[in-house]
């Protein structure tokens, strides 16, 4: 009887455990998240069952209190709901990159007065900032980067009101990239813990307010890419915190003194109205790393520069530096010097190290005879491609079983946890071993696993002076894979930021192909005791429900293949396969789509192409989007079809027409996209009435490189377009151009220089890479041919051929014959405001785009670097320069017979036989 009393003891004590740990939600709680469930569309969101803190994905909970929303990188869609700001317990609200949310961010989040990180970046959010956010005054992390918001910052004035000046917690404070006007309020100075102060890339204006210089704590300023004016504020109150400063691309008139803050390691000031002036010294600076003053009226001798003993890298491109280089004695730190398009005569002395190259392209000293390698004349500096560390386990075996991978750390096979770090204001621009290092020590140290475990590969900057990283957790050796916990807790520190990785602060992170991890947060334990009395008890219950949960589990089956879409992922019935792994897109019935259309009527379509028609549809969400519906003849495999929806779903970009959704039933295959509304560039250079500025034409090629850069350097895996023409170059309805069509795309090789051997040429003849049709072996560089052939377009507003005549013949021609004055009759006669400089200088680009070898060809990151110094310097048109022969038989090419075209090059317009095999988009 004694033991009989002593197991019913422990069952009833497990029955009373167990009833505390699952104890129903908050009602309250559980109300406001369906509520804030009816906003959104997700193929991915479980949210089953009545008791969210029982296992709903991204909850958190306190007890039975909802304490963090955690739907980063989710795939959502939709809208944020009122219903928010009833979960009035919630500390962490979490809804970044999912690029499907859009509208308003609504008031009632100023509720939530015990959040202390919110996190909407990356998203499609509009509207201005609500004020009431500024009674988030627990608030420490504020990011909201990368939407589409728009007005002022809102602040309070006097004891009135509230804004953003009330976030008093706030450490860290992101706003960059989106299209925020108006003044950086001065109200903002009284935040005593701010860090990072990030409005880059906006459309703000203004004069900066000397108050900005009392915040005690600042470490990161970012005010680039804006059209801030006037003087810049005396800062040197900053001189024990700032670590970088970032005021590149806008209309500033005096040089900020920096002299007095030797805490600084990254300094960003080119493309800005400087007056002449000496160029300065910068050596009380003893700390600085990077230095970037390109396009900023400097003369003189950058020699002194290169003593600084930590600098890295080195830009003064564009300036008016006039002395000669001696390159004799240079800090043993530096890997990359930038002084295209200055006046400097002769380099003087070889650099101690060979190990960087020294950019020199357009500078007089590139007419010297024998130049040595180090010296590069181009115009485009070189060392900003993706770096890779260096092999580790050169000679051991690297076959791994399957689902494997080899470990570069350890030299072993595991399975990995990926995660992509993005990080927003690094204080260098160049990787090296050493740096490698010293990330993957400090994120071992953050996550509390051995070194070995690290690996951290796929650097690439952007051109927005950010990095991101592809950074891999490994099992310990002699283990397959880490468990869902260790996962959880690794992807839990990181999107919380929990973890300061000093030297590489702040950071964003989100998972590759994370499978579904709920994050729950729970207080205190049991004992061991406990433990083994509730585990006799479970054991009873277990036998109790076993056949109850199979049951169900029977039922939920056949649920799900009634109304999961699918189901049977294919076509006449037959499963080929399984659902395509999708990011952030939806799958829309054939009726969404037969109504968003009016059932495909006429008066919705807007083109056809090979690929059939596309039609503007309405959705019931409100969005407007472009729905691309095959033809029968342009039909895929299932298994094509879904290959394609998964490469198009992992691109999300600006500067890239984003895909929301596709259809596959009713034997339909279509692509929902984002609606254009500016139409393509071709039908506005086709158009005589539409005129583009010159500062247009620059803005439109920027992005659209933008966007293939992202295509080639940032995708995963990397992208090769194959059909880029000005009709696949799209513009919304503030003229942002964007890519579009990807349907040709290949899958990049990850080694041999990104080449694919092809077996049918693929592209449009006119912007067709010779190379590539000579040899069928298609690289990045293809793309970038055929976009030199839309830089000329842009230019001249011609079709690539016309008449007979080849665009790319007809400017190389005329360059040869008479240099620029023989190029300005080719030009489109609406074009003004440019300067012959500046006109050289892109003239300069595109041919070297357009080299009939693809190894001469810049990157497209070196081409969006090119555009955005043009862009920022570029000035009025001064006829007098071309009338009185300025530029008159100047090559724009470092070799005069590179300009020429020989017998054997390739020609549209006679020459070459084009093949059948050829096959236009």
């Amino acid at each position: 009887m004694g033991l009989a009393r002593w197991a019913i003891q422990i069952i009833l004590l497990w029955m009373f455990l167990a009833s505390v740990a699952l104890a129903v939600t908050n009602p309250a709680d559980t109300a406001a998240l369906r509520a804030v469930r009816v906003g959104w569309t997700s193929s991915n969101l479980n949210w089953n069952g009545d008791d969210p803190c029982g296992g709903w994905q991204g909850i958190g909970c306190d007890g039975q209190n909802v304490t963090s929303l955690d739907l980063g990188d989710f795939r959502l869609g939709g809208r944020l709901l009122p219903a928010i700001g009833d979960l009035v317990n919630l500390r962490t609200l979490i809804l970044a990159f999912n690029p499907l949310i859009t509208g308003l961010i609504p008031s009632e989040l100023g509720r939530l007065s015990n959040l202390e990180f919110l996190g909407l970046n990356s998203n499609r959010l509009d509207g201005s900032i609500p004020p009431e956010l500024g009674l988030l005054t627990n608030c420490t992390w504020f990011d909201l980067s990368e939407n589409n918001l728009s007005g002022e910052l809102p602040v309070s004035s006097g004891i009135a009101g509230v804004g953003l000046n009330n976030l008093t917690s706030a450490i860290h404070f992101h706003l960059n990239n989106n299209s925020f006007v108006g003044r950086v309020p001065e109200e903002i100075s009284v935040l005593p813990n701010l860090i990072h102060f990030l409005v880059d890339s906006n459309s703000m204006s203004g004069e900066i307010p000397a108050a900005l210089a009392n915040l005690p704590s600042l470490e990161i300023l970012r005010l680039d890419n804006n059209n801030f004016s006037g003087p810049f504020p005396n800062i040197t109150r900053l001189s024990g915190t700032l670590h970088e400063i970032h005021i590149r691309n806008n209309s500033f008139t005096s040089f900020p003194d920096i002299s007095s803050l030797s805490q600084l390691l990254f300094v960003s000031m080119g493309l800005n109205r400087f007056p002449p002036q000496a160029l300065p010294s910068f050596s009380t600076l003893r700390n600085l790393q990077s230095l970037e003053l390109d396009g900023s009226n400097l003369s003189g001798d950058p020699s002194a520069l290169l003593l600084i003993s930590t600098l890295e890298t080195l830009s003064l491109a564009s300036n008016n530096l006039n002395s000669t280089l001696d390159l004799g004695n240079t800090s043993p730190s530096l890997t990359s010097i930038d002084l295209a398009n200055n006046r400097i005569p002769e380099v003087s002395r070889a650099p101690p190290s060979s190990s960087y190259s020294v950019t020199l392209g357009g500078n007089p000293a590139c007419n010297t005879p024998n130049l040595p390698s180090y010296i590069n004349c181009s115009s485009n500096a070189l060392g900003n491609e993706a770096w890779r560390p260096r092999q580790n386990c050169s000679s051991t075996n690297r076959i791994c079983p399957r689902e494997e991978i080899f470990n570069e750390a350890s030299c072993t096979c595991g399975i990995p946890y990926i995660l992509r770090f993005q990080f927003n204001a690094p204080t260098f621009s160049a990787m090296t071993s050493d740096r490698n290092e010293a990330l993957r020590s400090e994120i071992a140290r953050g996550t509390g696993i051995f070194i070995d475990q690290v690996w951290v590969d796929n650097f690439v900057f952007t051109d927005n002076f950010r990095f991101n990283a592809t950074v891999a957790f490994f099992p310990p050796v002699g283990v397959r894979e880490l468990s869902d916990q260790v996962k959880t807790d690794i992807l839990r520190r990181y999107v919380l930021h929990t973890i300061d990785l000093i030297g590489f602060d702040p950071y964003h992170v989100f998972p590759i192909d994370l499978g579904d991890v709920t994050i729950r947060n729970g207080n205190g334990g049991l004992s061991a005791g406990a433990i083994a009395g509730i585990s006799i008890g479970a054991v009873l219950v277990v036998l109790l429900v076993a056949g109850y949960a199979i049951r169900q589990k029977f039922r939920a089956d056949k649920a799900k293949q009634a109304t999961n879409p699918f189901a049977s992922w294919g076509g006449g019935g037959k499963d080929n396969g399984e659902a395509p792994v999708i990011k952030g897109v939806r799958s829309f019935s054939f009726a969404d789509l037969k109504k968003a259309t009016s059932n495909f009527s006429s008066s919705h379509e807007i083109g056809v192409g090979g690929y059939g028609k596309v039609y503007k549809g309405f959705l019931l969400t409100g969005e407007v989007v472009a729905i691309k519906r095959a033809q029968a003849g342009s039909m895929q495999g299932a298994h094509e079809f879904k290959t394609e929806i998964e490469l198009l779903s992992r691109l999300h970009h600006k500067n890239l027409v984003e895909l929301v959704g596709f259809c596959f039933e009713h034997g339909e295959q279509m692509l929902v996209y984002e609606y254009m509304a500016g139409g393509s560039i071709h039908d506005h250079l086709m158009d005589q009435s539409k005129v583009f500025s010159w500062n247009k034409r620059l803005e439109i090629a920027i992005g659209s490189a933008r966007g293939l850069s992202y295509l080639h350097e940032l995708a995963n895996p990397p992208i090769i377009h194959r059909d880029i023409k000005s009709s696949n170059i799209l513009l919304d309805e503030m003229f942002v151009a964007k890519v579009a069509d990807l349907g040709l795309s290949k899958v990049s090789m990850a080694d041999e220089g990104k080449t694919h051997v092809s077996t049918q040429v693929k592209g449009t003849l006119g912007y067709l890479d010779p190379e590539y049709y000579m040899t069928n072996q298609l690289t990045d560089k293809s793309d970038v041919y055929s976009f030199g052939v839309v830089l000329l377009e842009l230019l001249t507003a011609r079709p690539p051929i016309e008449n007979g005549k080849y665009v790319v013949r007809e400017v190389r021609t005329a360059l040869a014959r008479g240099g620029l004055e023989e190029v300005i009759p080719l030009l489109d006669s609406s074009l003004e405001g440019y300067s012959a400089r500046d006109l050289k200088r892109y003239l300069s680009l595109a041919m070297a785009c357009v080299e009939e070898a693809a190894a001469q060809r810049p990157s497209m990151n070196d081409i969006v670097k090119e555009l955005e110094s043009l862009l920022g310097s570029s000035g009025g048109f001064r006829g007098s320069s071309i009338g009185g022969g300025e530029f008159h038989a100047i090559s724009l090419y470092d070799d005069d017979s590179v300009a020429l075209s020989s017998a054997g090059a390739f020609e549209y317009s006679g020459g070459y036989h084009i093949s059948s095999k050829v096959e236009p988009k």
